[in-house]
């Protein structure tokens, strides 16, 4: 696989074509807890064609949110939905899980001086 360069809105990744599917794959557990879809996540994933009206019905009908996010994650199956996940992560104001799956868990702080 080659690499090449994704841009989606205000960010861009140098990703394989598999590498943000594979992130989200392997961060699955992670993410179980941190992403939030019960504020505009499922509209903005509908609006950008990554779930139907079924699917969005079938995740928001589950209720404790770590299982509704993994129905969520089963849902996605291309990059092409992974990089929009991404995008409708950024719309919800989650730009810190965005960066948790392209850093692929690693999280980065600057040292602070004082």
């Amino acid at each position: 696989m080659t690499n090449h360069l994704e841009s989606n809105d205000n960010f861009t990744l140098c990703t394989d074509s598999s590498s943000i599917f594979t992130s989200i794959v392997q961060l699955r557990e992670d993410l179980l807890d941190v992403v939030e879809p019960n504020f505009g996540l499922l509209d903005v994933l509908v609006s950008l064609r990554v779930l139907t009206g079924r699917q969005r019905q079938e995740v928001d009908s589950v209720k404790a949110v770590y299982r509704k996010n993994a129905a969520l994650i089963e849902c996605l199956k291309t990059e092409d939905q992974c990089l929009k996940f991404l995008e409708a992560l950024k719309k919800t104001k989650q730009q810190h899980v965005v960066n948790f799956i392209t850093k692929r868990g690693a999280v980065y702080e600057p040292l602070r001086t004082f």
